[in-house]
């Protein structure tokens, strides 16, 4: 198990919105040509879930949010 504090600032309410957490095995950004076009590719980023969400110590894990302020 791996633990770490994260330092997040206060926001109000009514001014963030959050999508989704993702887990993904892959996360590669995208060249320009390539945003919005295609599965997986969310803004600038390839992001390619992980359907079973189950890592092994030995595998990459990627995390996906998007927030918006």
């Amino acid at each position: 198990m791996f633990k770490t504090a994260l330092r997040v600032p206060h926001f109000e309410d009514d001014k963030i919105d959050a999508s989704s957490l993702i887990l993904a095995d892959q996360m590669n950004p995208c060249q320009a040509k390539q945003i919005g076009t295609g599965q997986f590719v969310l803004n600038s980023y390839k992001v390619r879930p992980r359907l079973n969400q189950k890592f092994s110590s030995t595998e990459k894990l990627g995390i996906f949010l998007q927030l918006t302020i």
